[in-house]
């Protein structure tokens, strides 16, 4: 859990919250994670709410499922601290992205910083864009050795392309 790691650099304390199956499970990855680990109950803010109230960040690395979609709505904005933070790197779906802009503009939440839309790529009319408090970044899952690799590839077909008066590929305009 690696956002639970590089986060302590941001804060004192911690919260990893994460639907593991097991109690050992929970602390063995927040021990790795040097976070405190909670279960994420999915039957409602209700039960999620007290631990929304405490984080100043929240990171969502989630997979997109019936339990997961729309995961952050209205009443888990409201549950938040006036000061938090929301991160995802999971799922475009896992944010009702209508309430995030609303509870952003109510100040409900202070921002948001998301690589991960609903709509991919975000569309250029999404109220996201003009919201100061959300840092939009492109997606990208990883940039190891074979990310370099696939992206020497793309550039070396490019050049060969235009040698031969053809077209580039992955064209971002």
């Amino acid at each position: 859990m690696r956002i639970g790691r590089d986060s302590l650099a941001w804060s004192e304390r911690d919260v990893a919250v994460e639907g593991c199956p097991t109690p050992e499970q929970r602390r063995n990855r927040g021990s790795r994670a040097g976070a405190t680990p909670v279960d994420v109950p999915r039957d409602g803010v209700r039960r999620r709410g007290p631990r929304l109230t405490e984080a100043r960040f929240v990171a969502l690395a989630c997979p997109l499922n019936e339990a997961t979609h729309h995961l952050f709505d209205a009443a888990a904005f409201e549950a938040m601290r006036g000061d938090a933070h929301l991160l995802n790197v999971a799922r475009g779906a896992a944010v009702d992205e209508e309430a995030l802009v609303e509870a952003l503009d109510a100040g409900e939440i202070s921002g948001a910083g998301l690589d991960v839309f609903e709509a991919e790529p975000l569309p250029e009319d999404s109220p996201l864009w003009d919201v100061d408090e959300v840092i939009v970044t492109p997606h990208r899952v990883g940039s190891d050795r074979e990310y370099w690799r696939g992206v020497a590839a793309i550039v070396r077909g490019n050049v060969d392309r235009i040698r031969e008066g053809g077209e580039m590929t992955n064209c971002v305009v």
